[in-house]
């Protein structure tokens, strides 16, 4: 990003006056962003791109007043044809999400709470050329980057839902009395399972802190996304652990509106696909750090 959209986008975005969603997914290229076949075409005598394309699965773009799209400048075919590697190619810009050409269509998604998702149309959309983030052709760096921090997020919210139903869970069965007078946490039944959550709970929040520390260091983007992976694999399966234990605790009450308990199953369990499966991330592993085969 060069210095004049540094000044002029990021003091708006730090105060919250300018609010950014991220435009990268499309129908046909989801893990595979190298896929993706929204394309910016330059229109030098003018001074903008022309872009054309579709992108699915957008959070939060009815309110974000502009996205930072992720586009080819070259097609794949062509970078084939050139005898190019299919990472080069790829752009980054920011475009106005109430700009003419785009097209917000609202996707019926669960489990995304207080936020909604969008399929979004680009037809003809001009872009200024001062909008480029980088350099042309050359965004797949800035790209893959980007989704270390992504993931340890990610990371962040699963704690903070870990946490949550964890202490409800607690609560719960220092009050609830079932037989002998007893609350039901004195039963290594419940309660051993509930300790377990809590020792996962801190391992993975070391591992966030790992991650986070990386980045901040500016570490090697592939070092970085090796703990930031471990953390977002570890966190997906804890969160939908913990609120599988807290349902379980309440027992037939874990499934009862007023206790909202049951309506969380659906965000913890998204955190097992979303940014990123636990297969991929396991890929990652296997092929990066274990130094073994690619597989896909």
């Amino acid at each position: 990003m060069g210095e004049e959209l540094k000044q002029r986008i990021l003091p708006n975005v730090a105060d919250g006056s300018l609010k950014l969603c991220f435009a990268l997914t499309e129908p046909n290229a989801g893990t595979n962003s190298f896929r993706i076949e929204t394309l910016a075409k330059k229109d030098a005598a003018k001074g903008f791109y022309r872009i054309n394309g579709q992108k699915v699965f957008i959070t939060g773009a009815d309110v974000a007043d502009k996205m930072l799209l992720v586009t080819r400048t070259t097609t794949l075919k062509e970078c084939q044809e050139q005898g190019r590697s299919k990472t080069y190619g790829l752009s980054l810009f920011l475009v106005d999400t109430r700009a003419e050409g785009v097209t917000l269509t609202e996707l019926q998604a669960r489990g995304i709470e207080g936020f909604r998702e969008f399929t979004i149309y680009l037809e003809d959309v001009q872009v200024p050329a001062e909008d480029l983030v980088g350099e042309e052709n050359g965004g797949a760096a800035a790209l893959f980057s980007s989704l270390n921090p992504e993931r340890i997020v990610a990371t962040g919210f699963a704690v903070g839902n870990t946490e949550y139903w964890l202490k409800r869970a607690i609560e719960y069965a220092r009050e609830r009395v079932v037989f002998s007078g007893k609350p039901i946490g004195s039963h290594q039944a419940i309660a051993h399972p509930l300790a377990e959550l809590k020792i996962e709970l801190e391992a993975v929040r070391m591992l966030a802190r790992r991650a986070a520390w990386s980045f901040d260091q500016g570490h090697d983007p592939a070092r970085v996304g090796f703990w930031a992976n471990c953390a977002k694999h570890k966190a997906g399966d804890l969160v939908v652990n913990a609120v599988d234990q807290a349902i379980q605790t309440f027992g037939c009450y874990g499934f009862a509106d007023e206790y909202g308990i049951i309506q969380l199953w659906e965000s913890a369990r998204l955190l097992r696909t979303a940014p990123v499966t636990r297969e991929m991330i396991l890929n990652f592993v296997s092929e990066h750090v274990l130094n073994l085969p690619r597989s896909y």
